[in-house]
């Protein structure tokens, strides 16, 4: 899972011109709970496609309303940086 995670990091950071200096930054200074598959698609840099199919094959944790997913910021953090993830149970 986290390997496909880190490519679709990688592949954010070699298309530049979409990555917002400081992102990272702004994401760990966020009061927000979730994130919208847009912002985490600009945050990765890559296509919101991309995000949907993360989401829909489980690469990306998510919470799911009717059609609409939003991704849980501390657990996308704590893939992005590695750490284990806390058990909300």
């Amino acid at each position: 899972m986290t390997q496909q995670i880190e490519r679709m990091v990688a592949r954010g950071h070699n298309r530049g011109d979409r990555l917002r200096p400081g992102s990272m930054s702004a994401l760990r200074a966020s009061d927000a709970a979730v994130l919208t598959q847009a912002e985490v698609a600009d945050l990765f840099g890559v296509d919101a496609r991309t995000v949907s199919r993360a989401l829909n094959d489980g690469t990306l944790p998510c919470i799911r309303f009717g059609r609409r997913a939003l991704i849980p910021r501390e657990p996308l953090l704590a893939i992005l940086t590695g750490s284990p993830v806390a058990d909300a149970s």
